[in-house]
């Protein structure tokens, strides 16, 4: 029999209209680890007093044992319960097995909600990346699902969910996680909590975040606690950070790997703290959320057309979330090209280019009505035998449509096979396995989930007779499967016939030449075996001839992780490695896409002549502290390597009274410092510079200082330091050759908040500060006479900055960088006008997401009007297909909640041909 209910404790009452969530992984059966020493009943009182003593509406819980779940719900009358068992009789679980409680060891995740019923739905297995029984030490099978459940909490009907995540899964889950929740949601609010093993600023958490300000589909429970923000958010409202969820371990900090996050626009967070269980064992805290539900009616700000610009850093550019890749001939060249379905149904087209690697993609499908969400997978290859490769597409219900290719792109669809037709296929690819060189038609290959492999040709809209390549069982240890002619009868030559790639659930990768008779006998190639640990690095395979040599070289897309000193496994770089292969070798080439992370690690970025008067060169604080872009150097010349600590602001002026520039550097302690050029080898990390003598009263008397700038706003024609308060006020405090600050000029008055960036400029030939805010928009605050400043006025418009960490002025050149959270730079020259071009590029602001964008050519935007996808927080409209002359473009930005902006006008010239 069960325990008797723990008394319950003194109810810290939720306020009206506030839904309260906790989550706990309660690490129920890891005996070595972190399994609680409590008595059953003990424990069970304790977790759930903490739950119904923080008035709990919902509770969601990892690492659950069958037990510990009945041993709950029996205290938790007023919960319903959902639940779901990744794993049956794990071997820890014997802790829970109480008499009259029940009577096995499974072992999953399970929600706990405060409501009169529950639509529990069925679990989503996520798509591993390796076979986890292969090795011990590979990751619990528990981590491999998404449990949701719809209930009706607080009057509003919404969607909870929770997850337990690792590295064994594909993107770690998360963009099916995103993708099945949304189709689950049917436009409900959705809250998600969880397990995720991962830190907040890994990029596999992309898909949740949704990248820049302006774009997330989701808003983090403590994305605006400012005490755990990292030093490149120090510019915005929201931060991927957090209070850690987790426990110090031996040699371990505690780490945030416990998130809750709410549709943005519907959730709003209004609350978040973590708390101890109060267990024998710590490993992870609770976590809980304040939440109040919102209905979106607020329409995105007008777009804005992005300026002339130079992209002086590309965004990060990594492959998480890529659900098929293929290759294939689909522009006018020798070179193949690689097309890409992403997880939210958007495909698009990267040409290849000469010299080995991608060009900038083409939208193929964008995301509307789900895009190709629904297919199961995609293969190309040349159908129709007019040298253009097509698309075979299989849909989630089996039946199978071809996209015809052409001199133009993509053309139209035919069906050739109705639904449930390739019932029992794992697996779709494209290739020449025929054995007849004279038919240039290439076949639909497909894998069967007994292991056997199987080819048709397309005949119009009918298929032709299965030729079987390979029996049951031959391919039943294989995880993914790839096609493309790199072998032949001697070194470095082709046969025409296609050779077949094997993935195994082991990671290991091996190969065997196809040939006239097919498969049969050939012998096999091995080309990669698995990590040590039995980790699969390879999240996705495909071939093609990027390098115009007439042989398909191997492309492997490699899972996005990070290091892991211990094991010896250097972090992986996203890139798409590319593979030469020989008839006995394996040669790595330049990558098709090159690792490009741009200055996503960069926590501050300034622009100075450091060097000589009149010339800029940049100056990179990185997250590790260290200085790059301007060296010091010893006495002998030699440079030196250099690190700042602690830095919270910097910001470049020319204060020491030489010809060149200097930093200025604010550190967490409140010092204020300058470093001059040039740099000195051995300057102290800790306190770098000398230390510029604050004001009797302080910098912000009676507030907290919230940044240091620089720039003339005295008057003087002399650099100045430029202090933003916490209250509101911006100051410039003059700075004598001695470095002591003198007494201040206001630039704008205690009182109106907000601004979360400043920098100094020139507007319409005046001084001016440009004050920036969490939207992406900036005001102006003018010098009337010297020392005195206007009221700020618009500058820039919403949207306008909206995702950047930080905006810098070179005072050489007038130009202005952008650093964006996408880790890109962009730089906006100054006077620069607008060239033609087959594209613009528009960017709108919304608090809870831009989702997409609507434009016409010359008529208002209407119900059928184009449709561009939101990436990064911009879209880019083609102007391709419209006529030579002038025109006038009208765009509008709309919302998750389908919630449009008012009409962007903005006139285009198209040049002729």
């Amino acid at each position: 029999m069960a325990g008797p209910a723990a008394p319950p404790a003194a109810a810290a009452v939720a306020p009206q209209g506030v839904v309260r969530v906790l989550d706990f992984n309660l690490c129920g059966g890891y005996i070595d680890g972190c399994r609680p020493e409590e008595a059953a009943n003990d424990w069970a009182d304790r977790i759930a007093g903490q739950v119904t003593s923080w008035d709990t509406d919902v509770a969601t819980f990892q690492e659950v044992c069958d037990g510990q779940r009945q041993l709950l719900k029996n205290r938790l009358p007023g919960y319903r319960v959902a639940w779901w068992p990744g794993r049956t009789n794990h071997y820890g679980c014997g802790k829970w097995l109480v008499p009259g409680v029940t009577g096995n060891q499974d072992f999953g995740i399970a929600i706990f909600v405060r409501a009169t019923a529950l639509t529990a739905y069925d679990p989503m297995r996520f798509t591993p990346l390796w076979d986890q029984s292969r090795t011990s030490s590979a990751a619990d099978a528990g981590r491999d699902s998404l449990l949701c459940a719809g209930a009706n909490v607080d009057q509003r009907d919404a969607l909870f969910c929770t997850v337990h995540l690792n590295s064994n899964l594909l993107d770690h889950g998360i963009p099916e996680a995103v993708t099945r929740m949304h189709t689950l949601a049917n436009g409900r609010p959705v809250i998600l909590a969880g397990d995720f093993n991962a830190d907040a600023t890994d990029p596999l958490l992309d898909p949740l975040y949704g990248g820049a300000a302006g774009t997330g589909a989701f808003r983090e429970v403590d994305d605006a606690d400012q005490g755990y923000f990292t030093s490149s958010c120090r510019h915005r409202a929201a931060c991927r950070s957090g209070e850690p969820t987790t426990e110090a371990g031996t040699g371990q900090p505690p780490r945030k790997f416990d998130y809750m996050f709410g549709s943005a626009g519907q959730v709003r967070w209004v609350g978040g703290d973590t708390v101890a269980p109060g267990l024998s064992r710590p490993d992870h805290r609770i976590l809980r959320g304040e939440a109040t539900w919102a209905t979106d009616t607020t329409a995105p700000a007008t777009p804005v057309v992005d300026t002339a610009a130079v992209q002086r850093e590309p965004d990060a550019a990594t492959w998480i979330g890529a659900v098929d890749m293929v290759s294939g001939r689909f522009t006018a060249d020798r070179i193949d090209d690689l097309i890409v379905r992403w997880w939210n149904g958007a495909v698009d087209l990267y040409p290849g280019r000469a010299d080995g690697t991608l060009d900038t993609p083409r939208v193929i499908r964008s995301s509307r009505d789900g895009g190709w969400i629904d297919a199961t997978d995609i293969a190309a290859g040349d159908f129709t035998g007019d040298g253009w490769d097509d698309l075979a597409v299989r849909w989630s219900r089996n039946s199978l449509f071809i996209y015809d290719g052409t001199a133009e792109g993509i053309g139209g669809s035919r069906s050739v096979l109705p639904v449930w037709s390739l019932d029992g296929v794992a697996e779709m690819i494209a290739g020449d396995v025929d054995g007849d060189l004279s038919d240039k038609r290439d076949s639909v290959v497909i894998r069967r989930a007994n292991g056997s492999l199987g080819a048709f040709k397309v005949n119009g809209t009918t298929v032709g007779p299965t030729r079987e390549l390979l029996p049951a069982d031959a391919l039943s240890d294989t995880r993914h499967i790839a096609l493309g002619d790199a072998y032949g009868p001697g070194r470095g030559t082709t046969d025409g016939h296609d050779d077949l790639f094997l993935r195994l659930n082991s990671g290991s990768l091996y190969a065997f030449a196809g040939s006239a008779s097919g498969f049969t006998g050939a012998a096999w190639q091995h080309l990669h075996s698995a990590l040590s640990d039995g980790r699969n690095p390879i999240a996705g395979t495909v071939l093609g001839d990027f390098d115009g040599d007439g042989r398909d070289d191997l492309i492997v897309r490699s899972r996005r992780r990070p290091a892991d000193d211990n094991a010896g496994i250097p972090s992986d770089d996203g890139r798409l490695h590319r593979f030469d292969l020989r008839a006995d070798a394996v040669a790595e080439q330049t990558p098709l896409a090159p690792a490009r992370f741009g200055w996503s690690d960069v926590t501050h970025f300034v622009v100075g002549a450091f060097a000589s008067p009149g010339s800029s060169t940049e100056l990179r604080r990185w997250s590790s502290g260290s200085i790059t872009g301007v060296q010091a150097h010893d006495a002998a010349g030699q440079a030196s390597y250099m690190r700042w600590d602690g830095v919270r602001d910097l910001a470049v002026a020319n204060l020491v009274g030489d010809t060149r520039d200097d930093v200025v550097i604010r550190q967490g302690s409140g010092r204020v410092a300058v470093v001059a050029t040039p740099f000195a080898a051995g300057d102290s990390a800790a306190t770098p510079g000398t230390t510029v003598t604050a004001p009797v009263a302080g910098w912000c008397p009676g507030s907290d200082l919230a940044e240091v700038a620089a720039g003339d706003v005295v008057g003087d024609d002399r650099d100045d330091l430029v202090v933003r308060c916490a209250d509101g006020a911006v100051r410039g405090y003059p700075v004598s050759a001695g470095l002591v600050a003198g007494d201040p000029v206001t630039v704008r008055a205690a009182g109106a908040t907000g601004v979360l960036g400043v920098y100094v400029d020139r507007v319409d030939g005046r001084r001016a500060v440009i004050l920036r805010t969490a939207d992406g928009a900036a005001t102006a605050a003018a010098e009337t006479e010297p020392g005195r400043y206007a009221a700020p006025v618009p500058h820039v418009p919403a949207g306008t900055w909206a995702g950047s960490t930080d905006v810098v002025r070179d005072d050489a050149t007038g130009s202005i960088y952008a650093l964006w959270t996408t880790g890109g730079v962009t730089r906006y020259p100054a006077g620069a006008a607008p060239a033609p071009s087959a594209t613009v590029i528009v960017r709108s602001y919304d608090e809870a997401g831009v989702d997409h964008y609507r434009y016409r050519i010359d008529g208002p935007v209407t119900g059928d009007a184009g449709w561009v996808d939101s990436r990064q927080g911009r879209g880019v409209v083609p102007l391709t297909g419209v006529s030579p002359g002038s025109h006038v473009l009208r765009v509008t930005a709309v919302d998750q909640a389908g919630n449009a902006s008012a009409e962007l006008t903005y006139p285009v010239v198209v040049p002729a041909a």
